[in-house]
């Protein structure tokens, strides 16, 4: 008797232990509640980019990522999900997209979960973005609000960096862009850890730079272009030598 009722409590335990453990964390390490509307801003025809991190706090699970677009107000686009160098979908913004299973590990995945949307026309799309295990016993999942050349916005005032697509992309030694800012500004990269790993002065002016990056190693990388007291606007880029 007790050792059914002990082989019972270990079978409760095991189909409830997946149920709790997923969250989603931003590049500070800020845990995300379900729910919870992230903003991007950017400029037409250039590529809105944010990342995060699946956080899975006990054993490794198999999961998978659903999209479903829940307004749509830009015509012609795309949204993209990469897990680390891997990007599993390039799908037009008015389709709901399911990827394939993987493993995500016990404790936060270095492989940052990117969120990209190719702009090719101004206005604002709204897409939910939901980890789940293979179960479906556990989730966890955000809106991610991409804003292209938003009216009122400080993003596409004067104050902003407006940056070109990098090339090459993926690069090898040297990444090139153009750009124009009329304050003093920064490029930062990130690895896929948000961990930054360079820092670049960007002075007012308009011009093209190019930044050796052969001391990178290979990988997915957010290059983040910020005026003084402006909002970000980021970049993937992706090294590979």
């Amino acid at each position: 008797m007790k050792q059914t009722i002990l082989s019972f409590i270990i079978i409760a335990c095991l189909s409830v232990s997946s149920y709790g453990q997923l969250s989603l964390q931003d590049t500070s390490g800020h845990v995300l509640a379900n729910g919870d509307t992230v903003l991007v801003y950017g400029e037409i025809y250039n590529t809105l980019s944010d990342h995060f991190y699946i956080n899975n706090s006990l054993v490794p699970l198999v999961v998978g990522i659903n999209c479903f677009p829940t307004a749509i107000a830009v015509a012609n686009c795309q949204y993209t999900i990469c897990v680390g160098i891997t990007c599993l979908a390039n799908v037009p913004d008015n389709t709901n997209y399911a990827s394939s299973s993987f493993t995500t590990p016990k404790g936060k995945n270095p492989n940052a979960l990117f969120t990209e949307y190719v702009a090719m026309s101004e206005g604002t799309t709204i897409i939910r973005y939901d980890v789940v295990t293979q179960s479906a016993t556990d989730s966890a999942w955000i809106f991610v609000k991409f804003i292209v050349n938003p009216t009122g916005v400080p993003i596409i005032s004067s104050k902003s960096v407006q940056v070109s697509s990098l090339y090459p992309n993926p690069a090898n030694s040297i990444l090139s862009f153009t750009y124009h800012t009329d304050f003093d500004a920064q490029l930062r990269i990130y690895n896929s850890l948000g961990q930054l790993v360079k820092t670049w002065l960007l002075s007012p002016s308009t011009g093209t730079m190019n930044i050796p990056i052969d001391d990178l190693p290979s990988g997915i990388f957010t290059c983040s272009f910020q005026a003084s007291g402006m909002a970000p606007s980021s970049r993937k880029l992706v090294v590979s030598h």
